[in-house]
């Protein structure tokens, strides 16, 4: 029975798929079966309506169909009737299958996202990346701040308008009054870029893949956007008049549309190209000059990134720029003058100054940390760090003016010292991994370390060409060593900690000397504290011992004959690299090479909470990873380490689409040549234990070391349970705030060295 029912069904389906005339075949066969069974029902219980069978049937099917019945007629009317209603039937199930598909397409096109954008002063966001949605999450922040505005996020990408709707939705939870539109399209493409209303937009931000084509993929886009404006735009440039004539204000709100242009490139030398396209009217960030530069900095100054992203996000204390109301006022009094509000420096006037200037120019109308005696013009603007924007009146004053003078704090017995303790430091800095970036983090720590400091690179992806004699001879303080081995290595890093391989060579020296043989001790354990440490790597008969010995080092697969054995002898300090940084491979792809330098973060704190906290060693840590998600995977275990990612390149770029200005402040701050953010340490300027007002801090440090203080890092007790001093920094505190300064407390500065 099975076997027919099977052969049954199996007969059916083929008699399916030949096509729409079996369907309707079989459509028709069941129709005429079910009417059939149900007229003999009907007429055998003499529930009938006709008296024959016949009749019965041919109501009950025209009442199927939807026709009316047709009685008294005869059947050749009959047949001419039903095929009438049958051709109606074929003709409007088309018209309905027409109608259902144009829709169906129509709505499958706006999934798509390829229907223009009507909006206006809305945000523009080309390209997809991971870094979009920390840019997202900050415009989000800044929109909502503005009470009664109305903000739209347009973001265009290859990517499916849906996808991207949905990772947005997915993983931004809380999109407060912005409108996010997303669309399908080619940035390099005029007509795409067109249907996003770019001509009214506010500004437009370029974002770089992480691919290898990812800048040729922003240059095209400067020429598309260039293409659509007939020259390049730049927001600006134009201001607007107030005029009686209607025709010149409305003339003036069409230029006000033109937005500004922030991308951000990789490669340095495509820098100049940018300028050549866009007339050095766009902002642009290059992305590994500028994680170089943070890199380095923040690997010989803890505390240093979270001063960065308090400046850097909308949520606590921001930099603004605020007109001068004070005609001719000194720096010195400006530092005092506002109770809520950080002075850092000023801009000169340049509403008057041609809108040919380019960005160097530009930069050079920013003075951050003048000298104390400069004179201020009520035509210049101040520079300075507040929680609100002091442009924008909210009811009540948002920067408030301070009672404390400097004519106070200079008659009161305060106690400070005059000697400036700021001299650099020799530095040991151990470099796990190779990139691109490299070179710049080398020069850009050698501006910050002291002489005859120690630079160690461990990587098995070394590109010798970079550290040829020509680039080292730039360096003024480093001296490097290479060690060609995997640093992702378990085993590797914790035998370099704990020295057991060198160890293991002293013994096993040690039991073959004649003059050790009657000795009880079969094994001892060589530390950095040890006196016999150094005698052993000194000894004449051990180094004669080394060269007689075929000893396979698990350090590497070389013999201790070669001279790279000799250099790791003499690198007996290795405990004395507190200063880690861990650079991407950027041979892997970004997920592999997150997870390599995972490991290898989880490696070095294993390592430190085993081994390295019965000596008090403590790891200071800057790992980079390329998307910001798997930096929230591990930085919940350690407040010490700063994991680089995409966040503080996004949070640049949120920042100057919002607030142009702030552009060449960031760049000159997070230059070398200039003045940037410094920790000095507190019992080296003032006396600790002692109680200040905060306003006593930024006198004397701008009195005796022409110094722009901006905030303290102070030092918490240590927890009861697991023993960790944790430290906390407090940005632009008011003047008033009193502060007692411990041992290891630091005052944040803005200096020039």
């Amino acid at each position: 029975m099975k076997s027919i029912l099977d052969r049954l069904k199996y007969e059916f389906e083929n008699t399916l798929s030949k096509g729409i005339g079996s369907l309707i075949g079989w459509l028709f066969l069941i129709t005429i079966i079910t009417v059939l069974i149900i007229t003999f029902f009907v007429w055998f219980f003499s529930l009938a309506i006709d008296n024959s069978f016949i009749e019965q049937f041919w109501t009950f099917l025209l009442s199927t169909i939807g026709a009316d019945s047709v009685h008294d007629r005869t059947w050749f009317y009959r047949f001419f009737y039903i095929l009438i209603v049958f051709t109606g039937i074929f003709v409007t199930s088309i018209l309905i299958s027409i109608l259902t598909q144009m829709i169906h397409e129509r709505v499958e096109e706006l999934k798509k996202g390829k229907s223009k954008v009507i909006e206006k002063n809305h945000t523009i966001i080309l390209g997809w990346s991971p870094k979009i949605f920390t840019i997202i999450e900050e415009l989000v922040k800044t929109n909502d701040d503005e009470k009664n505005r109305k903000s739209c996020i347009v973001v265009m990408g290859l990517k499916d308008n849906g996808v991207m709707e949905d990772e947005i939705r997915h993983t931004i939870t809380e999109l407060k009054k912005t409108k996010i539109v997303c669309r399908t399209g080619d940035s390099t493409v005029e007509a795409d870029l067109e249907k996003l209303s770019i001509k009214k937009a506010k500004s437009v931000i370029i974002i770089a893949s992480n691919s290898n084509t990812s800048d040729s993929e922003i240059i095209k886009t400067l020429l598309a956007i260039k293409g659509i404006f007939k020259e390049f735009p730049s927001g600006n440039l134009f201001k607007i008049e107030k005029t009686e004539n209607k025709e010149k204000r409305n003339s003036s709100e069409k230029q006000r549309t033109k937005p500004n242009v922030i991308a951000e490139i990789h490669n340095k030398e495509n820098s100049k190209l940018v300028d050549i396209i866009s007339e050095k009217k766009a902002l642009f960030i290059n992305i590994d000059e500028f994680s170089a530069r943070i890199i380095a900095q923040t690997s010989i100054q803890p505390g240093l990134p979270e001063v960065y992203v308090e400046l850097l996000n909308f949520e606590n204390d921001e930099i603004y720029t605020f007109k001068n109301i004070d005609d001719n006022i000194s720096y010195k009094e400006l530092l005092l003058k506002y109770n809520n509000a950080s002075v850092i420096g000023f801009k000169k006037n340049i509403d008057e100054v041609s809108t040919q200037n380019d960005s160097k120019d530009k930069e050079k109308l920013i003075n951050l940390n003048p000298e104390r005696k400069y004179k201020i013009s009520s035509n210049d603007k101040i520079i300075l760090i507040s929680q609100n924007d002091p442009s924008i009146k909210k009811g009540k004053p948002s920067l408030i003016e301070t009672d404390i003078k400097e004519s106070v704090i200079n008659n009161k017995e305060l106690p400070f010292k005059t000697e400036k303790k700021t001299e650099k430091k020799p530095e040991k800095i151990l470099i796990l991994g190779w990139n691109s970036k490299i070179w710049t983090i080398i020069t850009e720590l050698d501006s910050y370390v002291g002489g005859k400091s120690d630079l160690k690179i461990i990587s098995n992806n070394i590109d010798s060409d970079k550290l040829d004699d020509k680039n080292l001879k730039k360096l003024k303080n480093f001296n490097i060593t290479i060690d060609t081995h995997d640093y992702s290595d378990y085993k590797y890093l914790k035998d370099k900690f704990t020295n057991k391989d060198l160890n293991r060579l002293i013994n096993k020296y040690l039991k073959n000397n004649h003059t050790n043989k009657d000795s009880n001790d079969k094994y001892i354990n060589i530390d950095f504290k040890n006196k016999d440490f150094e005698k052993y790597l000194e000894d004449d008969d051990f180094k004669e011992y080394l060269k007689k010995k075929d000893f396979k080092s698990n350090i590497r697969d070389k013999n201790l004959e070669s001279e790279d054995f000799y250099k790791y002898l003499k690198d007996k300090d290795f405990k004395k690299y507190r200063n880690i940084i861990i650079l991407s491979d950027d041979r892997l792809n970004s997920q592999e090479a997150d997870l390599k330098n995972i490991a290898c973060l989880l490696y070095l704190r294993e390592i430190e909470k085993k081994i390295l906290v019965k000596e008090n060693i403590k790891l200071y840590i800057v790992c980079e990873l390329i998307y910001e998600k798997n930096q929230k995977l591990i930085e919940q275990d350690s407040n010490n380490d700063f994991v680089i990612s995409s966040r503080l390149t996004s949070l640049f770029l949120a920042q100057i689409s919002e607030n142009t200005s702030r552009y060449h402040i960031f760049k000159q701050l997070f230059d070398d040549k200039g003045a940037e953010i410094y920790f000095r340490d507190a019992r080296n300027f003032i006396e600790i234990n002692h109680q200040y007002l905060y306003s006593d801090i930024v006198y004397i440090m701008s009195r005796y070391h022409n110094e722009t203080v901006i905030g303290y890092r102070k030092y918490k007790d240590k927890d009861e349970k697991d023993g960790k001093q944790e430290a906390s920094v407090h940005l632009n505190p008011n003047k008033d705030e009193d502060i007692i300064f411990d041992e290891k407390d630091q005052i944040i500065v803005l200096a020039s060295d």
